[in-house]
């Protein structure tokens, strides 16, 4: 005898991306897996070097010197913009304007832009306003930020983790990144598949689109299909992550998982 969906009664429909939860999650049968190593999730081992060569110069220089002499590295002529423009955005997060949204916005921006996520026709924007359909009810999704191709989809999306900042722990309840993130990728799907038909490449439309992202720290029923999302967590950070981009270990793993993450964004 076949299992028959479980009918739930709740009022999902009309909730924007921000007022997503685990709840929601559950009641879409949407699972994460959590993929522990980083072949396994990346398909390659961590690379050793950078396609951008301002990467390796960065990392052979000791972060905690960077964020206490910036002047001195910013006004060195032999520093590219990009590296320039780093050292600004992370002592701005990480001293001046610490737990200010805008400023992990603009670190993002610039760690995109610093491994060259912006390659290839593709644009890096902030604060973008997607629409979602569920339930019937048009609301939307507000991802921090979105890669985008210039004239067709969207590629990639990045929702801070704002739980893990002391400032939003009281609504950590109501601010789940991992949820908003999904909803943000049902959104870009939709996003992508009107922009096609828009276009009139109705057949370019793929039932199955790979929307990768990433997180910086009506009456319904249950789908009978599960859908999983694949998901890998740096081993080893330590519990406070407020100052992880000024380990000079951490920050070269971090390095690595953006160079590799590039590959299911670039083609």
């Amino acid at each position: 005898m076949s299992e028959t969906p479980r009918v739930i009664r709740r009022d999902f429909g009309g909730k924007s991306s921000s007022e997503w939860t685990n709840d929601d999650i559950e009641n879409l049968n949407i699972k994460t897996e959590h993929i522990k190593s980083f072949n396994d999730f990346f398909n390659m081992s961590p690379p050793v070097s950078f396609s951008n060569p301002d990467i390796n110069k960065l990392l052979e220089i000791n972060i905690l010197d960077i964020v206490s002499e910036p002047n001195s590295f910013i006004r060195d002529k032999n520093m590219s913009w990009k590296i320039k423009t780093f050292i600004k955005d992370l002592v701005a997060v990480t001293r001046v304007h610490r737990n200010e949204e805008s400023a992990v916005d603009d670190m993002a921006k610039t760690l995109l832009a610093l491994f060259e996520y912006d390659d290839n026709g593709l644009t890096i924007r902030s604060r973008p306003i997607i629409k979602l359909n569920m339930a019937g009810t048009l609301t939307q999704a507000n991802p921090d930020i979105c890669i985008e191709e210039t004239d067709t989809c969207i590629k990639l999306l990045v929702q801070e983790d704002k739980s893990a900042n002391t400032t939003y722990n009281n609504s950590i309840r109501s601010r789940q990144a991992e949820p908003q993130l999904i909803a943000e990728a049902i959104a870009a799907y939709q996003s992508n598949c009107e922009i096609r038909k828009t276009l009139g490449e109705e057949d370019k439309i793929e039932e199955c689109q790979e929307v990768p992202g990433i997180t910086l720290i009506e009456d319904g029923y249950i789908p009978a299909e599960k859908t999983i999302v694949r998901k890998y967590i740096i081993p080893g950070m330590p519990i406070d992550r407020e100052n992880i981009m000024l380990s000079s270990r951490h920050i070269k793993i971090i390095a690595q998982c953006y160079e590799a993450f590039k590959r299911f964004i670039i083609d």
